[in-house]
């Protein structure tokens, strides 16, 4: 959307699949693959369960934090970091790829992150888009098995044809996630309407940041 297919498919400082274990990872996990939908369902289970979900960012400067390969060299990440890296993953396998931004209410978000953020409002969660079929198809690879299973949390699933999104309730139907809408962005990094074929990372760091307590923290290692 907005972009050009092929601007989907191109390596940049943060989809940076041209990386040599990137490119690697990607050509193995897709290995014998029979299409391009095959392929997005092996990539969206390697970046989901192979690359842990952490919550707080390390204190990595963004424009590292961002980077694909530095996600896949770490094995952990939050949503924006594993989306990035899902998408960098297809378009190394030839699948224009993206990131979309949500806002989202997380109604089981632990009490530390509530304290910290002064609300259970997350501001521009991150999932991958992949470009299949002719259509665009939004992934959402952010909890991994392990943590569901530890937290009583439902997986998301991929079948490659539709979009797969965080559920709403866990597994004992308690109310989860809530997508929501008409959060005032004072710093309009992205058009929640929007897929981008890449992100500034400082800029997208200030924005996620933006609605903390006090509008004043500084991004970790920046």
């Amino acid at each position: 959307m907005y972009s050009e297919i092929g601007d989907y498919l191109r390596p940049t400082a943060v989809f940076d699949f041209e990386d040599a274990p990137v490119q690697a990872k990607a050509s193995e996990v897709v290995a014998g693959a029979a299409d391009a939908v095959e392929k997005s369902k092996r990539l969206f289970y390697f970046v989901r369960d192979e690359i842990r979900y952490r919550f707080y960012p390390p204190e990595t400067p963004p424009r590292v934090l961002f980077r694909a390969s530095h996600t896949l060299s770490n094995r952990e990440g939050f949503c924006v970091p594993k989306a990035i890296l899902l998408a960098a993953m297809a378009r190394a396998v030839g699948i224009p790829a993206g990131i979309g931004f949500a806002d989202i209410r997380n109604h089981l978000l632990p009490d530390k992150a509530r304290e910290l953020m002064g609300d259970n409002l997350i501001r521009l969660h991150g999932y991958a888009v992949l470009h299949l079929d002719g259509q665009w198809v939004k992934a959402t690879p952010a909890f991994d098995r392990n943590m569901c299973q530890d937290n009583g949390l439902r997986t998301v699933e991929f079948d490659g044809l539709n979009d797969a999104m965080l559920p709403t309730h866990d597994v004992q139907g308690r109310w989860h996630i809530e997508y929501v809408e008409g959060v005032p962005h004072r710093l309009y990094v992205t058009d929640l309407r929007r897929y981008y074929d890449d992100i500034d990372p400082d800029r997208l760091a200030e924005a996620m940041l933006e609605g903390f307590e006090g509008d004043s923290l500084a991004w970790p290692g920046s």
